[in-house]
C-alpha cells in the first residue's frame, strides 16, 4: 500500500504548476519510485515475506499469502520500469549538462539488479510456495 500511496504521490507532485519546472524533470517526478530508495524497500518486504514463511510454526496457508507474493513482484516490476524510463530521460539529458545525467544514469543503474533481485525472489516465493 505505501508503494501505491508513493506513486500516487509523484503523479500528482509531477501534474502539479510549478514555474520553470521542465518536461524531463516532470516525466522524472512521474516515475519517482525508480530510485534505490523503492528498490530497497521491496527488496526488504520480500524478505520479511520469506522469513515469516520460513518461521511459520503454525503453516496455515492462506490466500492472502500468494497477494502478497503478487503484490511484490508487481511492486519490483514498476520500480525496474520506472529505472529504465529514468534510464532513458537521463541519456536524452546528456546534452544539458554531463555531470548531472551521469549521476542520475548511475543511481537509476543501480536500481535495477535490486529490482531484478527482489522480483526474482517474490517470483520464486509465489510460484514454490515455500522458502527453500
Amino acid at each position: 500500500m505505501a508503494f501505491v500511496i508513493g506513486w500516487l504521490a509523484s503523479v500528482l507532485q509531477a501534474f502539479r504548476h510549478i514555474p520553470g519546472q521542465t518536461g524531463q524533470n516532470r516525466v522524472l517526478l512521474f516515475f519517482g519510485p525508480g530510485s534505490v530508495e523503492w528498490a530497497a524497500v521491496v527488496l526488504l518486504g520480500v524478505a520479511l515475506v520469506a522469513a515469516g514463511r520460513r518461521f511459520d510454526l503454525t503453516s496455515a496457508a492462506g490466500p492472502h499469502q500468494d497477494a502478497v507474493a503478487v503484490g511484490l513482484l508487481g511492486a519490483a516490476a514498476a520500480v525496474a520500469v520506472s529505472a529504465v524510463i529514468g534510464i532513458l530521460v537521463e541519456l536524452v539529458n546528456f546534452g544539458h549538462g554531463i555531470d548531472q545525467a551521469l549521476s542520475g544514469l548511475v543511481g537509476y543503474l543501480a536500481v535495477l539488479p535490486i529490482a531484478a533481485a527482489s522480483g526474482w525472489w517474490a517470483y520464486r516465493l509465489w510460484s514454490s510456495k515455500t522458502v527453500s
